[in-house]
């Protein structure tokens, strides 16, 4: 019989090894053989029926105190473990205790290891019948948000458990399962010998073994193994924590069991607001009027409107009941990558309105989708239903209303109504507003913790502290502290959850909300600054009896540019004047003088567009060049080469700047007009050189009522932009109500045909003492980055008797010759508009071709401004 039971108990797992059997006839020996034999026929009976993990079912309930308060005659621990004695203590005999076998061959035998992450759940969902609520069927998931953080992914289970009455109840088993899972996640495998005498799956064992950093660490056994005659055993181990076994792990708090248990005091959802916007979102409507205060001051109030939630019937209808599990199917208009919520309401026939039900999610994979809810189930007196569904489980709007009881419901696409569910916790709104610092801005540069745009221009670190927020596009209502800020950039702290990229929008905004107002109903007005065409940042949020506030990140914020006293435009701003120039550092075009000859519809100006139209000079002349000359009012013009240029783009002819219309005969050929932003058209010879010019567009903010004030006369905006003739430029300003018509300025007319910028700075070559004729005067110089020439000239510091004549010479080849006239100590400059650029990594050396004859001159200097 004993042969036949432990083959039996081997088929199901070797759960129990033999040598636990042998013990307990060693132990039973006043009983008859008959008794053995029943007692091992009832274990094996017992764990057939119940299977290997039933001893650990019956005992993962107590800790190691409670499991082993009295040391076990086959233990070999020599002290308590957390309040209990472990069934015994197996170590590498780093701390005295072994048990820890070797294989023949000398290696270890054990194993730490965990599970693939497919096979450890981090979220669990158990359903119920819930005994505090009329036992409706009802379900509970719990996930664990760090590991899902960290996994990328949610590996859902669900829990097949029986007999639970509650929520609370469901929570601890829920919770129970999740830790051991997810933080159980760690299991060892070794083989021991006879020391596994008494050990059973279930019991609490401590491992050392310093190699894999466990010391004297609790881990509970799973199963035993016997090997051949039961000589070896095989013991498999999941690491312990009693934590996990506490009572109140996981125990839903406050709620006693019930579903609406927190209703009144839980945190409400988010304000919904009043209108859509174009994007299809959901805002505040906001209405403005200005004020006169008693001290003669003008002040400005807003109205602001929201959808206030709906309060619930004492006899209204139960809640319905639905499948959790949504089908995405066609034949809708859903978008694809969405993961949209849905809920739904029982409506009685007084049009009371029930809570809503649990809610389901689903996610469309690909456009013209349709999401079906099914199993949908009310309570007696329910006469028709709502349907619910928001972009998250916290913000709901009504796209269905009264329809008839059935089981199940489509949605192909349903519009959004500003209908808001029933919130139970909703007591009234508090409303808050914030000055915007920049105005909202596309993001041409984002990152993991950065964000901005490269045609703004902010003064550095000026916004550090603030706040930066994205109102549009990817990432959009994230905000996050500024660390930093240079001209374009923001960097943010901590980085952003979702990263922006090229359709997300930003603004700058202040640090703290100021308070508005207080209201149970909608609208509500309150007062802000009377800044004409600032922008105000609006937020409502939801908040219960205890004035408990709903998240701020989840709230909806409303932007409205601020109309003003009276002072704000009526039209769109007059053609502006403005000037350029190349600023105090080199690399620099910049703008200033902007100015108008009526300040009449410029308060509210925010923002200038500047174009420049340019050549690079880095690039070289580009190669075209006129085939036959052309009178002043010619349109047509033709090239010894085939151009790249396209229609709408503009060239540069001498002194006039030309705008291309049409490309013909593939690219000899231009249709144009002449004579553009208030160059002069003229007559050109036959090879005049052609320049194809290049577009770099910018935009300059202004704060409201700038124009008129004592700042605006000594305003100027630097653009980087090193190494390029600037041809002409155009300019716009853009107000509340729209653009300018746009100005041009040509600046062809300058010795240079141009506004250079260079790169700023200089090169200089010296020879001390007396000059004498040299080929090579002073040691070579290297250039090291590109540079466009400005001049270049030479100074003695002892006048010479006769001519001093010089060669300077690049890579070895005449680059150009200076002169210093006899009792002169300077020579005339060679000009670098005729001069080509310098290269990185060419060198740079001078020759002396010439001196006096009695006073050769002495301490030269070339020098090559740049």
């Amino acid at each position: 019989y004993c042969d036949e039971e432990i083959a039996a108990l081997d088929l199901y797992g070797n759960a129990i090894s033999l040598r636990r059997f042998q013990c307990n006839l060693a132990l039973q020996k006043r009983k008859s053989a008959g008794d053995v034999v029943r007692g091992i026929r009832n274990a094996a009976r017992l764990l057939l029926t119940y299977g290997a993990n039933g001893a650990l079912q019956c005992r993962v309930q107590n800790s190691m105190a409670l499991e082993m308060p009295v040391k076990a005659l086959w233990s070999n621990a020599t002290e308590l473990w957390n309040g209990g004695w472990p069934s015994y203590e197996f170590g590498d005999g780093s701390s005295g205790f072994s048990g820890i076998a070797r294989r023949a061959n000398g290696e270890p035998s054990f194993r730490l290891y965990s599970r693939s992450m497919a096979d450890a759940p981090n979220q669990f969902t158990v359903e119920f019948q819930d005994a505090l609520n009329e036992y409706q069927q009802d379900s509970f998931s719990l996930v664990d948000a760090d590991d899902v953080a960290r996994t990328g992914q949610e590996v859902s289970q669900t829990l097949a458990a029986v007999g639970l009455p509650n929520f609370d109840q469901a929570a601890r088993i829920l919770k129970l399962n999740l830790d051991r899972s997810v933080g159980g996640n760690t299991y060892v495998e070794f083989e021991t010998s006879v020391k596994a005498f008494g050990v059973r799956p279930g019991d609490l064992i401590t491992i050392t073994y310093l190699k894999e950093g466990l010391s004297r660490r609790a881990f509970r056994v799973l199963k035993i193994a016997p090997g051949m005659n039961h000589r070896i055993s095989t013991i498999t181990a999941q690491i312990h924590d009693d934590s996990w076994y506490a009572d109140t792990n996981g125990q839903v708090t406050g709620s006693g069991g019930r579903r609406q248990g927190s209703a009144g005091i839980g945190v409400p959802r988010p304000l919904p607001g009043a209108v859509l916007n174009d994007q299809g979102d959901s805002q505040f409507g906001v209405e403005e009027a200005v004020t006169m205060a008693g001290d003669g001051s003008v002040q400005t109030d807003l109205t602001v409107g929201f959808v206030a939630p709906a309060v619930i019937a004492a006899n209204g209808p139960g809640i319905p009941l639905l499948s959790l599990a949504a089908t995405v199917g066609g034949g809708g208009t859903l978008k694809a990558g969405q993961a949209l919520y849905y809920a739904i309401s029982g409506v009685d026939s007084s049009g009371n309105e029930s809570l809503l039900s649990f809610i389901v999610r689903g996610i469309t994979l690909s456009d013209a989708s349709s999401v079906t809810i099914t199993g949908l189930s009310f309570s007696r007196g329910t006469m028709g239903f709502h349907v619910y569904r928001g972009s998250t489980p916290a913000q709901f709007f009504r796209i269905a209303s009264n329809q008839p009881i059935t089981v199940s419901f489509v949605d192909t696409g349903l519009d959004k109504q500003l209908i808001a569910p029933i919130d139970p916790n909703f007591d009234h709104a508090n409303f808050y507003w914030r000055m915007e610092l920049q105005p909202e801005s596309a993001a041409t540069i984002h990152g993991a913790a950065s964000i901005g745009n490269d045609s703004i221009h902010m003064t550095g670190n000026r916004y550090r502290g603030m706040i930066a927020r994205i109102t549009r596009g990817h990432g959009a209502g994230q905000e996050r502290n500024i660390a930093a800020n240079t001209e374009t950039t923001l960097t943010v702290s901590p980085g952003w959850a979702v990263v922006p990229d090229a359709s997300s929008f930003f603004v700058v905004a202040e640090t703290g909300w100021q308070f508005g107002a207080l209201t149970r109903s909608s609208p509500v007005r309150f007062e802000v600054p009377n800044r004409s065409g600032e922008t105000v940042e609006i937020s409502g949020r939801a908040a219960n009896v205890n004035d408990a506030e709903c998240a701020a990140e989840l709230s909806i914020v409303t932007r409205h540019q601020i109309g003003g006293s009276g002072a704000s435009d009526g039209a769109v701003p007059p053609v502006p004047y403005f000037g350029l120039g190349t600023g105090q550092r080199g690399g620099m075009v910049e703008l200033s003088g902007v100015s108008f000859n009526d300040l009449t519809n410029t308060q509210t100006i925010s923002a200038a567009t500047l174009t420049l139209h340019y050549w690079d000079e880095l690039g070289g002349r580009g190669g075209l060049a006129l085939t036959l000359a052309i009178g002043a009012n010619d349109t047509v013009v033709d090239l010894g080469t085939a151009s790249p240029a396209i229609a709408g783009s503009f060239v540069q002819i001498d002194i006039e700047v030309v705008r291309v219309d049409a490309v013909e005969n593939a690219g000899f050929r231009w249709q144009v007009t002449r004579g553009m932003h208030l160059s002069t058209a003229a007559a050109h010879a036959a090879q005049a050189p052609v320049y194809a010019l290049l577009n770099k567009s910018m935009i300059a903010s202004f704060p409201p009522g700038f124009f008129g004030s004592p700042y605006s006369g000594s305003w100027s905006y630097p653009i980087p932009l090193p190494n390029v003739r600037v041809a002409s430029a155009e300019l716009f300003v853009t107000n509340r109500l729209g653009n300018s018509p746009v100005r041009g300025i040509c600046l062809t007319t300058t010795l240079d045909h141009g506004l250079r910028t260079l790169s700023g700075g200089q090169y200089s070559i010296q020879v001390d003492g007396y000059l004498a004729v040299e080929q090579s005067a002073a040691p070579a110089l290297i250039v090291e980055a590109d540079h466009a020439v400005r001049d270049v000239y030479a100074v003695l510091g002892s006048a010479a008797d006769a001519e001093v004549r010089l060669q300077v010479n690049v890579d070895g080849a005449l680059y150009c010759t200076l002169a210093v006239p006899p009792g002169m100590i300077s020579s005339p400059a060679a000009e670098g508009n005729g001069l080509a650029p310098l290269l990185a990594g060419a060198k740079i050396t001078m020759a002396i071709l010439a001196v006096g004859q009695t006073y050769p001159g002495a301490d030269l200097t070339v020098l090559i401004r740049i």
